[in-house]
């Protein structure tokens, strides 16, 4: 914009009518740049705006997955514990943990099934 405003202060509309024409003729032209220019940048950065949401939403695709094998992970982990417990003659434990609720749910069903 500091050069169109130098432009326009050097330019002086004063003289031939051909020569105002000329003045006009080329501000015109250099504002025309300018817009094109301009425009080109947001087209630019409108690019650059949906590459970063594509990347956003594969991110959060992935922490999706990701939650999805950690939740599945504890559901096989769980099993695996309450199979060992429903199996076990005895259970060793520390005087917290034997009144702890998730020995108590996992024992619980030992309880129902005998």
């Amino acid at each position: 914009m500091s050069c169109l405003l130098s432009i326009l202060q050097q330019a002086s509309f004063v003289g031939h009518s051909s020569g105002e024409c000329d003045k006009i003729a080329l501000l015109s032209w250099f504002v025309i740049q300018k817009s094109r220019l301009l425009v080109f940048q947001c087209e630019e950065k409108q690019k650059e705006i949906e590459k970063m949401t594509a990347k956003k939403r594969n991110l959060e695709k992935d922490i999706r997955l990701q939650k999805d094998r950690v939740n599945e992970q504890r559901k096989m982990e769980s099993r695996i514990r309450r199979d060992i417990l429903l199996n076990a003659d005895i259970v060793c434990c520390t005087l917290s943990g034997s009144g702890s609720q998730t020995l108590q749910n996992d024992l619980s069903m030992r309880d129902s099934d005998g």
